[in-house]
């Protein structure tokens, strides 16, 4: 079976081929992998796990439990829709569709390419697919100047596209405290900046260099390293430089070939704003020919979403074969999984030749997406709009309001005030009988209800009477139901069975357990005590101020002490030999029972790594305690050192070299800070045997890192 995602078509195979063409490109449904083969190899194209045969939109429970992670593609294959995952938490998976789809809308919208600074006051700006007042226009690309900055005051400038596809700038007022201009009705915002006082830069705005003169990180800019032998890429051409004397050219690139762009250090791009690039055809691309651009993490594996660079991809033209043409990619596109990378990959698919040169991050960049020619509209996705409106202290019945009309299609229409379909206030009794649903409930109302009791007074009552217990509450019970529970206060004790009546509702048997009636003593004069309905009989509860319970702490502390204790004294025993029945037993049988447990605790401190696939010992922690049973226990914390596809941290505990099965455990894959665990195992030594706490690494790739104390305790238990 053959699919095709935005242009690149691969097979659907459940193992890699035997003999695969060059340039030949598939997803193996086994390993979840997309490959091409190229130069006699096999090489992953995409690593996160995707679905690219689904027949159904993905859904918060295709998450992490699934393999799924950030980056990881979902095509629905019959509605021709791709998603991508932003967030794979359990039962918490957020998916987002990357499917172009052009609004139908009236507001001012750009809907593909943008500006990027270029240098000095330059910008440049890509063509411009955009909407103003509901039409669509397009613009070439193209650059423009900001004017000389001011000698004393700031200013902010707009770069705009108009409705004759022309761009350029609106420049700002110098001031204090100066405004960014509006764009006019014909005009749509492209980006905005700053120009301060006597600066011939744009505030805020830097760049980090990746290409430029093929320095390499020892020049200033990053390695870079191509995948053909510089059969078909060479890295530091002369032929046509966008800006110095090297690019990088690409002569008739096949399939999976690949140039890469790697740091000396792991990069961090939370500050940064676009990637940009200049990228000049050879010749014109055929259709379908692309090249691809993702982002990898320093272990080699893709953290970002790829894509494609195409005819219309950032405003680029594959006709244009005679001079470079800006890219410019918003961060935010590459759907990033963290925000420190470790390379920029680029793939080529089909046949093509081009010039790629000047590649550079950018920070402090002004992204516009939406402009309005409108400051007095009201939008649905902005916020304070309405507070910042001045304040009308007391409406009336001629206001006018704005509602979406539900019997007419939800269009806007206006209404008076004082039309307004006001309910009625519901009363305590109508709150109580559930029959206030058309009403509103006030504070008032609510409290003179059953349904506010903040204070207890509405569940709690005294009960009068011996046996036949009568109890009123207020506001009255007007039905028993099911749940029904109060807080009693018995003036008397009870002498036998007993019974209560609520509100004169009727008299219901008291009983304790399941339906087991008191007997004499069972409710103590002046007792509080929660009674429950269970929809027959009220069930006992009492708060005995008395008692001792499991649950509760500082009750013993609370006693009076006894100094010195003697072997007659008694103590509260649970029967293991009868159901754990309560009993008491002398001090002097108890302290017969034990006998003396040997501990042992060994230490070790510092960091010690791993990267052994089985288990090793965890250095220094090994004894010999001699025979008998030992309760075990391996303590520490560790973490990975270097983040590894499937790879997990797994300790346990080891007698004679033999690992004790029911202590293993296994830390989660991809926990990069200190995770502590606990080993627990039950071992019986013979002579000079060993006890050992060892650790290992899954399958996988990466280093395990085991930190600070870690602690092997033996508690000899026979």
């Amino acid at each position: 079976m053959a699919i095709q995602t935005d242009g690149l078509m691969f097979d659907l195979l459940s193992s890699d081929p035997v003999s695969p063409a060059e340039g030949q490109f598939w997803y193996n449904t086994t390993t979840r992998q997309l490959k091409v083969y190229h130069d006699a190899a096999t090489q992953i194209v995409r690593d996160q796990q995707p679905n690219l045969a689904a027949v159904t939109n993905p859904g918060v429970g295709n998450d992490t439990t699934q393999g799924y992670s950030v980056g990881s593609t979902w095509i629905n294959t019959a509605t021709k829709q791709e998603f991508t995952c932003t967030d794979a938490t359990t039962g918490a998976a957020v998916w987002k569709s990357t499917t172009i789809v052009y609004p139908a809308t009236n507001e001012d919208t750009i809907l593909s390419g943008g500006a990027s600074w270029d240098s000095g006051l330059t910008f440049n700006v890509s063509a411009l697919t955009y909407i103003i007042n509901g039409t669509y226009y397009a613009s070439a690309a193209g650059q423009v100047t900001l004017a000389t900055a001011h000698a004393t005051l700031n200013r902010i400038d707009v770069i705009y596209a108009n409705t004759s596809g022309a761009i350029g700038v609106i420049t700002g007022t110098p001031s204090a405290s100066p405004a960014k201009p509006m764009v006019g009705p014909t005009q749509i915002e492209v980006t905005f900046a700053t120009v301060n006082a006597l600066q011939t830069t744009p505030a805020g705005v830097s760049v980090t260099n990746v290409y430029l003169e093929n320095a390499g990180t020892g020049g200033g800019e990053w390695n870079v390293a191509e995948s053909t032998g510089a059969a078909r890429i060479a890295l530091a051409s002369t032929s046509n430089p966008y800006q110095g004397t090297k690019d990088i050219e690409a002569t008739n690139a096949v399939n999976g070939d690949m140039i890469t762009f790697t740091p000396a250090a792991p990069f961090d791009t939370s500050a940064q704003t676009n990637l940009e690039f200049a990228l000049r055809a050879k010749s014109t691309w055929s259709a379908g020919e692309r090249i691809w651009i993702s982002l990898y993490n320093t272990s080699g594996s893709p953290m970002s979403t790829w894509l494609s660079i195409t005819d219309g991809s950032y405003g680029f033209s594959v006709a244009n074969t005679t001079s470079y043409q800006i890219i410019s990619i918003p961060k935010t596109a590459f759907l990033l999984s963290s925000a420190t990378i470790g390379s920029i990959r680029i793939y080529v698919q089909y046949t093509l030749g081009f010039y790629l040169d000047r590649m550079r991050w950018m920070a402090g960049m002004n992204i516009t997406s939406i402009s309005s020619n409108d400051t007095f509209a009201l939008h649905s996705n902005i916020a304070n709009e309405i507070s910042a409106l001045a304040i009308k202290a007391t409406p009336v019945a001629a206001d006018l309001l704005l509602i979406e009309d539900s019997a007419a299609g939800f269009v806007k229409k206006r209404v008076t005030v004082g039309t307004l379909p006001y309910p009625e206030k519901a009363t305590a009794a109508e709150l109580n009988a559930g029959t206030d649903n058309a009403k509103f409930a006030t504070a008032l109302g609510i409290e003179n209800s059953k349904y506010l009791d903040q204070d207890g007074t509405k569940t709690y009552a005294v009960a009068t009477g011996t046996n036949t217990y009568a109890v009123t509450l207020a506001p009255a019970l007007t039905a028993y139901a099911a749940g029904n529970t109060f807080i009693v206060k018995f003036t008397n004790a009870n002498t036998g069975a007993a019974t209560v009546n609520v509100n004169a509702l009727g008299a219901k048997s008291i009983v304790k357990g399941a339906a087991t009636e008191l007997v004499s003593g069972d409710i103590l004069a002046g007792s509080l005590a929660t009674i429950a309905y269970n929809g027959t009989n009220f069930l006992l509860n009492f708060k005995d101020t008395t008692a001792i319970h499991s649950n509760v702490s500082g009750e013993i502390n609370a006693l009076t002490t006894k100094a010195s204790p003697v072997a007659a004294d008694v103590i509260v025993i649970e029967d293991s030999a009868e159901s754990f029945a309560k009993k008491k037993a002398t001090l002097t049988s108890v302290m017969t029972l034990g006998t003396t447990l040997t501990t042992s605790v060994t230490t070790a401190t510092g960091t010690i790594t791993t990267t052994s696939t089985t288990p090793v010992l965890a250095t220094l922690l090994t004894v010999t305690p001699g025979t008998g049973t030992y309760l075990v226990f391996f303590t520490g914390a560790c973490c990975q050192g270097t983040t590894g596809s499937g790879l997990f941290i797994e300790t346990s505990i080891y007698s004679n070299n033999v690992q004790n099965a029911a202590s293993r455990i296994r830390t989660a894959d991809a926990i990069t800070f200190p995770t502590p665990f606990t080993n627990i195992g039950v071992i019986t030594i013979t002579g000079s045997q060993t006890i050992e706490g060892r650790w290992s690494v899954t399958a996988g790739s990466g280093t395990a890192n085991m930190l600070g104390t870690r602690t092997l305790t033996t508690l000899k238990i026979g």
